[in-house]
């Protein structure tokens, strides 16, 4: 499967079959699914409708390994719980304050993202 540059029709199917994927746009905004009835969940813009016309790449969850790797060098990892609940984690938080830990925390349950690696 290519997972590059999908319309949003072939996005939302894969979507539909592989619940724990998210896609994201050249625009940013990241798209999944969530609960049992899929609902379609939009996030990081101002969007409030998709564009038949916009390009998607699909992310993958990631190892914590990897997480761990990827939060060490600067990159913001995010672990979603089952729950739909959703921890972000920076080594540069948004107020400029350096975090010092060194490692991520090792959650009992939950898929780690990466959405700009």
């Amino acid at each position: 499967m290519d997972c590059e540059n999908l319309d949003t029709i072939d996005m939302l199917k894969i979507l539909r079959d592989k619940p724990t994927l998210k896609a994201i746009n050249d625009k940013g905004c990241i798209v999944g699914v969530t609960g049992d009835e899929k609902s379609i969940s939009i996030r990081n813009t101002g969007y409030e409708k998709l564009s038949l016309e916009d390009n998607w790449i699909m992310i993958e969850p990631i190892e914590y390994d990897k997480a761990n790797e990827l939060f060490r060098k600067g990159r913001m990892v995010e672990l979603i719980y089952p729950s739909g609940r959703r921890k972000q984690y920076r080594k540069m938080p948004l107020d400029g304050n350096v975090i010092l830990e060194t490692d991520l925390p090792i959650p009992s349950d939950g898929l780690w993202y990466c959405y700009w690696s």
